[in-house]
């Protein structure tokens, strides 16, 4: 099997790298990233990973379109794990358009041949009723939208609902926060199965998961009101 990372400077894709490192469940792993590298891993030396730097949307798509194709015989799994966090300026264009990759990018590649799964990691936090309205929570509002309407016509994609990753930098974040690794564990084992568990999958531990669970309900009883 093949994992590609979208979003590939980020903690996720760093502890996925060193979790397939010790089990060797993917064969060859690409790591896809707007920035240069800024950790240098031991898995790094292998000839199983491969970094790919690329400028703006159309050139990521077209990075995914070649390894696909490199690949077209191998079963694939794309795990997007380029969420913003909150902290960062929603104002910009290009974080805009960042933000929003995952569905662009599943838009596209859904329904290619030996695509196991797509995988996006989302965030809790758009669910939380009391979090004020922002271009942050507006915009991945509308990515989980897109992609609950992408769900509608493919089985073979997913929303991760993570808590922040620890350490978080706002006080509410630090509240709900998780380790990093906890995190990346739960994603390589769905990124490792034949199917999709469920639509949306929430990361943690029993209470994490009930009030993730709380908050996307009540969120979504707001959404018809």
């Amino acid at each position: 099997m093949v994992l590609i990372i979208v979003g590939g400077n980020s903690k996720i894709a760093f502890s996925l790298l060193n979790i397939n490192r010790k089990s060797g469940k993917f064969k060859c792993v690409y790591l896809l990233s707007q920035r240069d590298i800024e950790v240098e891993l031991e898995s790094a030396e292998s000839r199983s990973v491969k970094f790919i730097r690329y400028a703006g949307l159309s050139n990521m798509l077209r990075a995914i379109d070649n390894i696909l194709a490199c690949h077209s015989v191998d079963k694939k799994v794309i795990v997007s794990s380029g969420t913003l966090s909150l902290s960062r300026r929603y104002s910009d264009k290009k974080i805009l358009q960042n933000s929003v990759t995952s569905v662009l990018s599943a838009s596209k590649v859904l329904g290619e041949d030996h695509l196991v799964k797509f995988i996006i990691v989302g965030s809790t936090l758009v669910f939380v009723p009391w979090l004020s309205r922002s271009r942050y929570k507006d915009t991945k509002l509308l990515e989980f939208r897109l992609f609950d309407m992408l769900s509608q016509i493919s089985n073979n994609i997913c929303y991760v609902a993570c808590h922040p990753l620890a350490p978080a930098s706002s006080h509410l974040g630090r509240f709900f926060s998780i380790p990093v690794d906890d995190v990346a564990y739960e994603i390589f084992e769905i990124a490792g199965l034949d199917v999709c568990p469920s639509k949306v999958i929430y990361t943690g531990g029993k209470l994490d998961r009930f009030v993730s669970r709380l908050f996307f309900a009540f969120s979504r009883v707001l959404d018809r009101l």
